[in-house]
């Protein structure tokens, strides 16, 4: 069986990613490389997270809903997988600077700030508990990303992994 390359995009990524964009396994294809992969190996990605799995914003109650189920499906494929060597994680990204981001913090925002101050006005009134007080950039998720694909996460497994900004008000996931 060929598996995929998770680690090597087919086309340069743009600075902001669209949303969508992340590549998604089926269930399927998660138990294949369960079954498949030796030991050492990483599962990349089961779904990509967001802290709204533990810190459900009332405008979106949906989105939160579907993120909690998710991080349920990672320790799941986590417990499938114990003892084989195959690490699964979910990555919790708190707010997350994209181009869909600034769409909607413009329906919240006075669209005539400019962006600086638009982000600023939107973590102030929407996202205060972020102790990072801006939006991240997706690099620095990826940066997390890399660390956990890498050999030096081998006993990082089953978790719930925070790049929040701490806006998850709490010491544990």
């Amino acid at each position: 069986m060929k598996l995929p390359d998770l680690a090597t995009p087919s086309q340069p990524t743009p600075k902001r990613a669209k949303p969508g964009r992340t590549r998604r396994l089926p269930d399927d294809q998660v138990q294949q490389l369960i079954e498949g992969y030796q030991s050492g190996a990483t599962v990349y990605e089961l779904g990509d997270q967001s802290d709204s799995a533990v810190v459900i914003p009332e405008e979106m109650i949906h989105y939160g809903t579907s993120k909690t189920a998710l991080l349920a499906a990672s320790r799941g494929f986590a417990k499938a997988a114990a003892g084989t060597g195959v690490t699964v994680n979910s990555v919790i990204a708190g707010p997350t600077h994209t181009g869909g981001v600034e769409d909607f913090v413009y329906q919240l925002v006075d669209r005539s700030l400019p962006w600086d101050q638009a982000q600023r006005e939107f973590m102030r009134a929407h996202r205060p508990q972020s102790l990072l007080q801006r939006l991240i950039e997706p690099e620095e998720i990826a940066n997390m990303v890399v660390y956990l694909a890498s050999p030096l996460a081998s006993a990082t497994t089953g978790g719930a992994v925070r790049v929040d900004g701490g806006y998850v008000d709490s010491i544990l996931p």
